[in-house]
């Protein structure tokens, strides 16, 4: 897969991630949101309880209930125990709401005139109506009867003035909670459509600045490798590892038309050569057959001293013989360890242009390992998003716990109203299954976000797996450059060598030589010595003489 395909997927891939990030925020945040459908629901339950059940704090009850016991007589005992039920529950209620972050004006209200009264409500009750009624006085119980009312009347009045206080700081937490929870709403959009133009900006200038360079590199390279050395990288200019691998790659296409022009050359003068050795063999031919007939006018004349020169011509032409053939090896010698040093310098310019390769491998595997870190620290990011969503889908949960223990209480209280209350019961029954519901979705929300979790986790270690990886081929490069190096080194000792021995060959060829001259010397002494010889003779070694120095030159060039 290319590098361009992978971060393709790989973008795709976040900015899908995101986006059901996103869906699930914004729906959680739609459905907890104030004045939303479940706080609708929560506020409606709470309606529905207050409307049902008499409030405590409210003694509206106890006043009814204290009017029964004086009407009924004979049931005194079961409205004294209701009485002071309800009085117990009056305390707790006023107990846990002293304990609460009221506004002051609420606490003032609920607290002044509204329990003041209610107190005095209270005392009329327990210690004037009851110890009446118990006794069967009934003047005193029309009295008590009298105040009691009047008490209540006080103390409806204080709760009339109240109520309005509550539903004013009430309206008020609420216009501030929903200014609160639009503002956070908007902040969390703006930062989506921020990491959406990030990711998309991102994307677009990694594929124009170094995705689509890397592929115009690879083209040049794939060109260069089929041998076209008229591209060039418009991207030598740049001052990044770009710019770096074109500049390298451009070094390499004018060394390569450099060695393409001296091959040309090199080819050039072997034709030269080539012609010029057929030159020569045709003067050598020409010159042979001139020979030929000049020595066959001279045959005749030398039969006669042929017998007495036999044997000192046969040495010397064998001495000569040897010579040219101890020359022709030892040029040949030469020639071949000439080939040996040129190919040796060949290798060695092979060697370093490898060590120029391995160089450019450990950069890019360095390169790549500093890609493979960012991609781990995006998904670290993602990681981090994911602990997000898993708070709110906590927070929701709790919410569900706390109404599921809501409808508990409601259903309690819906027992005890007995008959009256079972209206209510079956309301409460239904806000406790919608509780429970909420608590299955946030559970499998939990279960999924743990699955991204996992999943992310799992990346993260594939990365860390690569990154190990590029550390090793860095290394194994490294390595590799350090023996190529040394390998260089030695081809140069080999070169070096090689063109020493060159030169000794040629050294040698040209003792030879010398040794061969020499001989010829030692046989135009032989011949002097022939006294039978005379002119012929003397003209015959002589023009045998610039035979052998003619062809030894032609050997020599």
């Amino acid at each position: 897969m290319k590098l361009s395909s992978a971060f393709a997927i790989l973008a795709g891939v976040f900015a899908l991630f995101l986006a059901i990030a996103g869906g699930v925020v914004w729906k959680s945040i739609e459905t907890l949101r104030i004045g939303g459908a479940n706080y609708q629901h929560i506020i409606d339950k709470k309606d529905a309880i207050a409307d049902v059940l008499p409030p405590p704090i409210y003694v509206i009850e106890a006043y009814m209930t204290a009017h029964i016991a004086e009407d009924v007589p004979d049931n005194f005992a079961a409205n004294k125990a209701t009485l002071t039920r309800l009085k117990s529950e009056y305390d707790q209620r006023m107990t846990y709401w002293r304990g609460r972050d009221l506004a002051p004006e609420i606490k003032a209200a609920m607290f002044g005139d509204t329990d003041r009264y209610a107190q005095q409500f209270w005392t009329i009750v327990e210690q004037g109506l009851l110890p009446a009624i118990e006794r069967g006085d009934r003047a005193e119980v029309e009295i008590q009867v009298q105040q009691m009312s009047a008490a209540f009347a006080q103390h409806r009045e204080a709760v009339n003035r109240m109520v309005p206080v509550i539903q004013a700081e009430a309206a008020r937490q609420e216009e501030n909670a929903q200014k609160a929870q639009t503002f956070t709403f908007g902040i969390l959009m703006a930062l989506a459509l921020a990491t959406v133009a990030l990711l998309a900006a991102a994307s677009i200038i990694i594929r124009k600045h170094m995705l689509a360079p890397l592929e115009d590199t690879t083209g040049l390279m794939n060109a260069l490798a089929n041998g076209d050395l008229n591209v060039r990288s418009h991207h030598a200019k740049r001052s990044d590892e770009i710019g770096d691998l074109a500049k390298a790659l451009e070094k390499f296409r004018t060394n390569a038309q450099e060695r393409q022009r001296l091959e040309a050359a090199t080819s050039s003068q072997k034709d030269i050569e080539v012609e010029r050795a057929k030159r020569m063999s045709d003067l050598v031919e020409a010159f042979t057959r001139k020979l030929d007939d000049v020595i066959g006018g001279l045959t005749t004349s030398s039969q006669e001293l042929h017998s007495s020169a036999l044997n000192l011509d046969n040495s010397s032409t064998n001495a000569s013989r040897q010579a040219e053939q101890a020359d022709e090896a030892a040029r040949n010698t030469s020639s071949h360890i000439e080939e040996i040093a040129a190919a040796t310098g060949q290798l060695r310019i092979a060697v370093e242009e490898i060590s120029s390769r391995i160089a450019e491998s450990a950069r890019i595997s360095s390169e790549a390992e500093a890609i493979g870190m960012e991609t781990e620290k995006v998904i670290e990011q993602l990681a981090d998003a994911t602990r997000q969503v898993e708070e709110v889908t906590s927070l929701i949960s709790d919410v569900a716990d706390q109404t599921n223990l809501l409808a508990l209480n409601a259903t309690i209280e819906a027992a005890r109203a007995g008959q009256a209350g079972q209206g209510f019961a079956v309301v409460a029954a239904e806000v406790k299954q919608l509780a429970t519901q909420t608590t299955n979705s946030t559970g499998a929300i939990s279960k999924r976000i743990a699955e991204i979790q996992q999943v992310s986790r799992t990346t993260a270690t594939g990365v860390r797996s690569v990154l190990t990886a590029m550390t090793q081929v860095r290394e194994i490069c490294a390595a590799v450059a350090a023996a190529v190096e040394e390998q260089a080194a030695t081809t140069s000792d080999i070169s070096d060598r090689a063109l020493g021995a060159a030169r000794g060959a040629s050294s040698a060829a040209r003792g030879v030589e010398s040794m061969t001259m020499a001989t010829a010397e030692a046989g135009e002494s032989s011949r002097r010595l022939l006294d039978t010889s005379g002119r012929v003779n003397e003209a015959t070694d002589t023009l045998r003489r610039e035979a052998d120095a003619f062809f030894k030159a032609l050997k020599a060039a």
